[in-house]
């Protein structure tokens, strides 16, 4: 009888810690399919143009504003001189694209992330994009 209960009692657990692993996996899954580490924080303009050191850049420094700035901040029609006066100069430029680094936000931090905000041929702005590189 006494190896009975501590079976039940061992099963019990384990049914309860299976239940809790899921749930925070599903919680996990959620804060990831809604943004993730793009979406804990507004554009602040102050932060997002803040000289960067050595050590800054290896953070997610602009990361957590990217969603926002994605969704909220710029609007498709906006002109390239527009974004560039909400954004500042971009890190990288061609022809119909800019770049902003928005550091390591990804995975293990070994590759940089960045916001990309393509342009159609009239120069307005067309589609915006959390890329990793």
């Amino acid at each position: 009888m006494p190896m009975r209960k501590s079976v039940l009692r061992a099963i019990k657990w384990l049914v309860l810690g299976a239940v809790v692993l899921f749930v925070a996996y599903g919680g996990w899954l959620y804060w990831l399919f809604h943004g993730g580490v793009f979406a804990t924080s507004r554009f602040d303009s102050t932060a997002w143009s803040a000289k960067q050191t050595n050590e800054s850049v290896s953070r997610c420094y602009r990361g957590g504003m990217a969603k926002h700035v994605k969704e909220q901040v710029l609007r498709p029609g906006l002109k390239r001189e527009e974004v560039v006066r909400i954004l500042g100069q971009p890190d990288f430029e061609k022809s119909d694209e800019v770049h902003y680094v928005l550091g390591m936000c990804s995975g293990l931090r070994i590759d940089f992330d960045g916001l990309h905000v393509y342009f159609d041929s009239t120069g307005e702005l067309e589609r915006v994009a959390i890329l990793q590189h």
